[in-house]
């Protein structure tokens, strides 16, 4: 009976646990974002005859963006309402700093599994706002101290910082998927419970072997 009983403890403690949200959770936190928000979108020359016209195209493709945009009549949607042209980063390659308004929240998933927690965070892409074109490719960009596990990026790279700033990896898009990025790390609770419960058991198996022993020089010498 007694053995029964530690038995159902056992598993009442097991079920308890797997049912503990630190053991078992999903969760989704919104961060809204500013309404109008600044976006930066790099555009790269893949088809232009000449460099001279570039200063036309720029401004053709200016226009086009906000009167695609302009034509967006759902005023809770995202829309481009101004498009500002910045320094060039690199030759052949221009940056496009849009105003986006309306930008859906970002959101951070966090699903806590027994041996690991995932979070999962999603940042709307602006290039989805972009009409096609066949003078520039898109490109959006982000930046992290530490590296990512894992992201949607078509290009990951490591930047070696020249200051006294730590180096840095760069994230690229080219599509007009929404950024996303993982990050795994391991549920240590349980890990230090294990541990705990470890110690119990080899404590508690010790102390068996050492009590059958006990009991059984005891009979030898009776």
């Amino acid at each position: 009976m007694k053995k029964f009983s530690a038995l159902l403890c056992v598993i009442l403690v097991a079920i308890s646990l797997s049912a503990c949200r630190t053991f078992h959770d999903d969760t989704i936190t919104d961060y809204p974002q500013d309404n109008p928000l600044k976006m930066v979108v790099y555009l790269s020359i893949k088809n232009l005859p000449t460099l001279s016209t570039i200063d036309a195209e720029l401004a053709n493709w200016r226009s086009e963006v906000l009167t695609l945009n302009a034509g967006i009549t759902d005023d809770a949607a995202p829309k481009i309402t101004d498009v500002a042209f910045g320094e060039n980063t690199a030759e052949g390659t221009y940056v496009a700093q849009l105003t986006v308004a309306n930008v859906p929240s970002s959101t951070l998933r966090k699903q806590t599994q027994p041996f690991k927690i995932i979070y999962t965070q999603t940042i709307y892409n602006p290039i989805a706002l972009l009409p096609e074109s066949n003078v520039f490719a898109y490109m959006v960009g982000s930046s992290a101290k530490l590296r990512h596990s894992d992201s949607n990026a078509d290009q990951v790279s490591r930047v070696e910082a020249t200051q006294e700033e730590s180096s840095y990896y760069v994230y690229l898009w080219g599509s007009n998927k929404n950024l996303e990025f993982t990050d795994v790390y391991p549920n240590r609770p349980l890990y230090y419970l294990l541990v705990v419960l470890g110690g119990i058991a080899l404590g508690a198996v010790v102390y068996f072997i050492a009590r059958y022993s006990y009991c059984k020089k005891r009979q030898n010498q009776l």
